[in-house]
């Protein structure tokens, strides 16, 4: 795709929405990688079905960020302690 971005997964929904002319639909429609990405969602959509008001999608989604980026952002470990080779 030329000076197109792909669609993030969080704004598929949305993009999903638009009319059929809109730059972000067409990119869409024409990028197999976004393509790949809507068919994903409408088959989750399928499988979860409607959540309840309870179950808080956004905020769940929001805690799992949280969660994901404290894990990925954390200082790197230490190498483990060498091994001394056997004297035989």
């Amino acid at each position: 795709m030329k000076d197109s971005r792909c669609i993030e997964v969080e704004a598929l929904a949305r993009v999903r929405d638009l009319p059929a002319g809109s730059p972000e639909r067409r990119h869409v429609e024409e990028c197999p990688r976004c393509r790949a990405a809507l068919l994903a969602l409408a088959e989750f959509e399928r499988e979860v079905g409607d959540l309840p008001a309870e179950a808080d999608a956004p905020g769940a989604n929001a805690r799992l960020s949280a969660a994901i980026d404290s894990l990925t952002s954390a200082a790197p470990l230490a190498a483990a302690p060498r091994r001394a080779e056997p004297w035989m």
